[in-house]
């Protein structure tokens, strides 16, 4: 009772991590919007991606988070989940952006997801015929306008097919950030997901 204005902020789901590196943080939108007292608000909450396995060759996308206010609609888009496009052919999860449905609605602001980071692979030759492998997780990206949500890659070192360090990644947190991406190449093996997206109503 009583309300006239408020204020919402929504955040994307992030998307999944692969062995190709991070799944992208969700976008992010801030509005300010009349309302009349007793009026309602209609809201889904974008779920993160999953993360995938090397041979997977969909993407592993987190859900836009909407919110509807009378003939308004606000969106912060998804984050895309990394994944195999085809056999030689990979895409790393890009962030997810923001838009209002009403072109005459101009009073928003937003900020888009990050962009999920690539593994990186390293080759190390210590000595005659002593060499290791270093993979490091890529990052996932953070959700838009938030710090620290996307997932941490982990660390491996491997003597060919002998495991001497790992250090496991990090996951991902709420809101939108992108899960991380693996450092094993098996099918087993999976990426981590990506997080949830938010939605909060000031009044």
């Amino acid at each position: 009772a009583g309300v006239t204005k408020i204020m919402i902020e929504a955040w994307g789901g992030g998307g999944g991590g692969s062995c190709v590196g991070g799944g992208g943080g969700g976008g992010y939108i801030c509005g300010y919007i009349t309302v009349t007292p007793g009026s309602s608000v209609a809201y889904n909450i974008g779920a993160g991606g999953s993360g995938v396995n090397c041979e997977a060759t969909t993407s592993n996308n987190g859900e836009s988070t909407t919110v509807t206010v009378g003939s308004v609609t606000l969106t912060a888009v998804l984050g895309k989940g990394s994944y195999r496009y085809s056999t030689n052919s990979y895409w790393v999860g890009r962030g997810g952006n923001f838009y209002a449905s009403s072109l005459t609605f101009r009073n928003f602001m937003g900020a888009a997801g990050e962009d999920g980071t690539p593994n990186d692979v390293e080759y190390k030759s210590l000595s005659a015929g002593v060499s290791r492998t270093v993979t490091r997780g890529g990052r996932g990206g953070n959700g838009g306008n938030s710090v620290y949500t996307g997932g941490l890659g982990g660390y491996v070192e491997h003597s060919g097919s002998t495991v001497l360090r790992y250090l496991a990644g990090g996951d991902s947190k709420s809101p939108g950030g992108g899960g991380n991406g693996n450092t094993d190449v098996s099918t087993s093996y999976y990426g981590a997901p990506g997080s949830a997206g938010l939605f909060i109503v000031h009044y």
